[in-house]
């Protein structure tokens, strides 16, 4: 079992998200699974760490990024993440960002995140801090372990552990696929993330 902290939200960011998630919730879910109003949901934070696919980066400057807001992952008794609410850091607090109900990939995401956590046995000893690393112009998401040995670990295959490097190559793979199979200019500069 790996060691995670994960980080408390500022009081603002909580604010945010958690207006969003009533106005949800009273509205009536959408997509996935139902979510009854006086059902007890728990939310979990993670900072977010966002690239822009324009900008290139090393291995190693990951970690440098500064975090750009907060996602919150609500959470129904039995593990399932009904929704999904983002804030981004502005000059002059939080805002919304986007809001998700029953998002089939950010639940596989949290599920292998927990799976991952929970599994003895894989050499990583802690402590660890849980973010959240996205290219959002890609959609490419990852909960990252950031700690010792950051590791990301990826939704698209099952429980799979990458490093900062592999997850860039990830991202500049995506690029490429983008780059390639569409006209490149709808996704502004196509060079790669690892430079």
């Amino acid at each position: 079992m790996i060691e995670v902290a994960e980080p408390r939200a500022p009081g603002e960011a909580y604010a945010v998200a958690s207006s969003q998630a009533r106005r949800f919730i009273a509205g009536g879910n959408r997509r996935g699974r139902p979510v009854v109003p006086d059902e007890k949901l728990d939310a979990r934070f993670f900072p977010v760490h966002a690239i822009d696919p324009a900008q290139p980066l090393k291995a190693g400057e990951i970690a440098e990024l500064p975090p750009t807001g907060w996602r919150m992952m609500l959470l129904s008794p039995d593990g399932e993440v009904v929704a999904s609410s983002e804030v981004r850091n502005r000059e002059h607090g939080f805002a919304p960002s986007g809001f998700v109900g029953g998002n089939p990939s950010l639940n596989r995401l949290y599920h292998r995140f927990v799976e991952v956590r929970d599994r003895p046995g894989l050499g990583l000893d802690g402590p660890y801090e849980a973010r959240f690393f996205e290219a959002p112009s890609l959609h490419v998401r990852a909960l990252w372990l950031h700690g010792p040995h950051d590791v990301f670990i990826v939704a698209a295959s099952p429980a799979r552990l990458a490093s900062e490097t592999e997850m860039l190559e990830i991202v500049n793979r995506v690029l490429e696929r983008k780059a390639s199979s569409r006209d490149p200019s709808l996704y502004g500069p196509s060079e790669p993330v690892l430079a």
